[in-house]
């Protein structure tokens, strides 16, 4: 699914900002692009074996349905419908970007099986003969074996279902056996689920990847089918052969031979499969034991957005708040009039302004370390331009806090002490950017640009609208100096490569009753702001990502 018209123009002005796009918009709202349909459905290629048809390049989806219409050719113009031919299903719901296991039983031997899924809310007709689904599109297509089983082992894809998780309880899946008259199954319910972490920052290794292209020194994510008795081994009881295992079963294919693979971490639960966070080296330059840093580092969990933290070592430092002067400015608010929504919006304000203050310190701290790296004289006058906005932005956050509350707020001492070991290291300072810059400030911009037009108060949401342009400035600094480092010391690639990789969201907290009362005030709800993330990651952040880090890999194949 295209992403929608703010992302994909924040996309392309960040690839502006790396050189890899011929023109910019430079607000978030500016420049116009072609509105999605919201009622046209997404469809995918009838052969799964050829890429999908980009809808940016057809929109309205011609040379799908003319596959789609070349498939129902060969699958004939009448089917029977054989209620002898048994659809099991593993589990009764489909996970978004997970890999699934459907058997197909009571088919002739070495028949061609296609498995079709969609929405179970009308029928569908090609030419002479309907499907009971909405919106048909073949998941996989496999041969039976001499006992007149089909085993189907598909991802199910992200782009093509997104758009219907609203209706996540009529998804439904037909088998279509493809005799001389073609035989067709009853449809089989399953509820559409959505991915339960993000996706975009840890690699999965499923059976549409090609394990010749791994990269040696990655973390995966791996899923196995459950236990029976709905339990998941821990990462502590798997060895090297069994890492490989499930390895090989998330694939669907052996690793190659000079890859050596280890279970490092139980990944977060998930109702439908055990999954894994593996590592992977080249056995040819570590060995078979593997390098001695393997596993030793954990998977960084975190949410993204507020703002850039102020990170020393590996804890994210605020200052305390108290009673106060000399941070509120003259700004007018209306409290809410319900006490338990007054206190939410005063402290989730307090904690934005906490957020902003630390972001003082960690553009400070940029400053010194772009002295030390030799940095030009733009990213330092840039940097120095957005330390002052996060000064407004604190005292922005602990105005509206105090407003609401009716008293005045302040923050207390910030604790600093070693929070310059890393200034002088290049690697450091690289993560830290990508991670602080890259990420967070990219995805806060988002977040609070989506909340702009819920804000109640005309003067908050004037006040905050100039927010959102300072942070995208601030994100694009941060890409800025991303590519001018990687340009200086190429050598710094493959550590660019894995603070890309390196991180994956939590699961996605749930709603709250008051979520939509404190957007009317500004804040973001967690919930919602897991989602706006999510979709910046996917759509922005990882192309953005894959653009730079490609460049840099070419420039590396040309010294």
């Amino acid at each position: 699914m295209p992403p929608s018209p703010d992302l994909h123009r924040l996309r392309h002005r960040l690839l502006h900002t790396l050189g890899l796009a011929s023109a910019v918009c430079l607000p978030l709202g500016a420049c116009g692009a072609p509105e999605e349909d919201p009622d046209r459905p997404a469809r995918t290629h009838a052969d799964p074996s050829e890429p999908a048809t980009d809808s940016l390049t057809d929109p309205d989806g011609e040379a799908a349905m003319v596959e789609a219409e070349a498939l129902m050719q060969r699958m004939g113009t009448d089917l029977v419908r054989d209620p002898t031919i048994r659809l099991d299903v593993d589990g009764d719901e489909l996970v978004v970007k997970h890999v699934h296991r459907v058997r197909v039983e009571g088919v002739a031997p070495n028949t061609l099986v296609s498995l079709i899924g969609g929405m179970r809310s009308e029928s569908t007709c090609f030419d002479k003969w309907c499907f009971d689904l909405k919106w048909p599109m073949v998941l996989d297509e496999v041969h039976s074996d001499l006992d007149g089983v089909a085993e189907f082992r598909f991802l199910l894809p992200w782009a093509t279902l997104a758009p219907l998780l609203e209706n996540d309880d009529d998804a439904g899946l037909q088998a279509v056996v493809h005799t001389e008259v073609p035989r067709i199954s009853d449809v089989q319910a399953a509820r559409l689920r959505v991915p339960y972490t993000n996706e975009t920052g840890l690699g999965v290794l499923h059976p549409d990847r090609d394990a010749t292209e791994l990269k040696s020194g990655t973390r995966f994510r791996v899923c196995v089918p459950i236990d029976d008795d709905g339990s998941c081994a821990d990462v502590s009881a798997f060895d090297q052969w069994g890492a490989l295992e499930v390895s090989a079963y998330g694939l669907d294919q052996s690793l190659p031979t000079w890859m050596g693979v280890a279970a490092c971490e139980n990944d977060q639960w998930h109702p439908v499969d055990c999954c894994y966070i593996v590592e992977t080296w080249d056995t040819k330059l570590s060995g078979d034991a593997g390098p001695a840093a393997l596993c030793t580092e954990p998977t960084v969990w975190t949410d993204w957005g507020a703002g850039r933290p102020f990170v020393s070592d590996d804890e994210a430092r605020h200052a305390p708040v108290g009673r106060g002067s000399g941070w509120s400015g003259a700004l007018s608010l209306s409290p809410p009039a319900d006490a338990e929504l007054r206190r939410a919006v005063v402290a989730g304000w307090l904690q934005v302004a906490q957020d902003e203050h630390a972001s003082i310190a960690s553009f400070s701290r940029f400053n010194l370390e772009l002295l030390a790296l030799g940095a030009p004289a733009d990213l330092l006058a840039r940097s120095t331009r957005a330390l002052g906005d996060e000064v407004r932005h604190a005292q922005l956050g602990f105005t509206i806090a105090s407003s609401f509350a009716d008293a005045a707020y302040a923050p207390g001492p910030l604790a600093v002490a070693g929070a310059l070991h890393r200034s002088d290291d290049a690697e450091a300072v690289l993560v830290a950017a990508i991670l602080e810059g890259c990420i967070n400030e990219t995805v806060c911009a988002v977040q609070l640009q989506r909340m702009l037009p819920r804000i109640a108060d005309p003067g908050l949401r004037s006040a905050l609208t100039g927010v959102v342009d300072d942070e995208l400035r601030h994100a694009e600094l941060s890409w800025a100096f991303v590519r001018w480092l990687l340009e200086a010391r190429p050598e710094l690639l493959p550590a660019a490569e894995l603070a890309f990789a390196g991180t994956a969201s939590r699961p996605m907290p749930a709603e709250g009753p008051l979520d939509e009362a404190i957007a009317a005030h500004g804040l973001v709800p967690p919930a919602e702001g897991h989602r706006i993330a999510k979709d910046v990651m996917d759509t922005v952040v990882g192309p953005c990502a894959e653009a730079l880090l490609e460049r840099a890999r070419g420039r590396v194949a040309q010294a």
